[in-house]
């Protein structure tokens, strides 16, 4: 009895800590960010939609490559929580650590490989994502493992024009994706296979 309430424990409990430990990182990371990055950009289709798609990492980073857009993402993991990498020298671990009605937080931990960014080798970084019916408002904070705050401050102008350029970039290509799957969901479906397959057409298709 003893041995099966302390299971029952921590079987709910460890999740919860684990949650905790998420968003101490979370909390350091926006505290400590030796880089923050802001914009809003409208969004082209009901925001139900565009987060279903940011709801699920995997989902999102097939849809990516089944489009064939650049830079190719290769995304491993389940739903929420992720591994990313792409030919420009980005890797790391990402997780959806928050989530509201209209707020996403996505805590973020990697390496970075990039001629243009030989100071900055390892990382923590956090996205937030607040939607309303007609546009997202984005936050980046990046906090340096290689750099004190002082210094990546300093070399922050260069980062958020880089961060500034990717998101316009991508953003582009993926509304494309959501314009499709508001206009013609069952061509984008045609795109995917297997289980990724299967859980778009729960989302979109039922």
């Amino acid at each position: 009895m003893h041995r099966g309430f302390c299971f029952f424990v921590a079987f709910f409990l460890a999740p919860m800590m684990a949650h905790s430990a998420i968003m101490d990182d979370v909390d350091e990371v926006m505290k400590e960010a030796g880089v923050v990055y802001e914009t809003s950009i409208e969004i082209p289709c009901e925001e139900e939609m565009f987060l279903k798609v940011v709801d699920d990492l995997s989902l999102a980073g097939a849809l990516w490559r089944a489009y064939g857009f650049a830079p190719s993402y290769e995304v491993s993991g389940m739903d929420d929580s992720v591994h990313v990498s792409d030919p420009t020298g980005l890797e790391g671990d990402v997780l959806l650590a928050e989530k509201s009605d209209s707020t996403r937080v996505y805590f973020a931990r990697g390496r970075v490989s990039h001629w243009a960014f030989p100071f900055l080798n390892s990382g923590k970084a956090v996205f937030r994502i607040v939607t309303s019916e007609s546009d997202v408002g984005i936050e980046v904070f990046l906090v340096s493992s290689d750099l004190p705050r002082s210094m990546l401050r300093v070399v922050s102008p260069l980062i958020r024009a880089h961060i500034r350029n990717r998101l316009i970039l991508n953003m582009a290509d993926f509304f494309i994706i959501l314009q499709d799957i508001e206009a013609k969901p069952e061509e984008v479906a045609n795109r995917l296979q297997g289980d990724i397959r299967r859980r778009f057409e729960i989302l979109f298709l039922k």
